[in-house]
């Protein structure tokens, strides 16, 4: 392939390896909502989905690995929320765009 478009052949590039990408790497289908609370982000619910699963089969050590990760991932959020409070006093506005954004249909890896 020959082009002198560097940004023609860049976007060709980025293209050709998404649709790779979306055929060769499943993904899962997570679903939040606006009830499901906010620190309970996609990573966090399909971990949650696994360690569920591995505890049923009897996976206790690799089922509290992943509810150590877990905790991880929710105390940063958290964390990162209590931060991002302090500086966000002035937009009001910014709650009720966050709730606006929970019911999102989320794709795995």
């Amino acid at each position: 392939m020959q082009c002198t478009d560097i940004d023609f052949a860049y976007d060709k590039f980025v293209e050709t390896v998404h649709c790779i990408i979306d055929e060769t790497i499943p993904c899962r289908k997570i679903t939040v909502t606006e009830s499901t609370p906010p620190h309970i982000t996609p990573l966090v619910k399909s971990l949650l989905r696994k360690r569920n699963a591995l505890m049923r089969k009897g996976k206790i050590d690799r089922g509290n690995e992943i509810s150590v990760k877990i905790g991880k991932l929710i105390s940063e959020f958290r964390s990162s929320q209590l931060s991002s409070i302090s500086h966000n006093d002035t937009n009001k506005n910014s709650a009720s765009a966050e709730v606006a954004d929970r019911n999102v249909t989320w794709y795995v890896l």
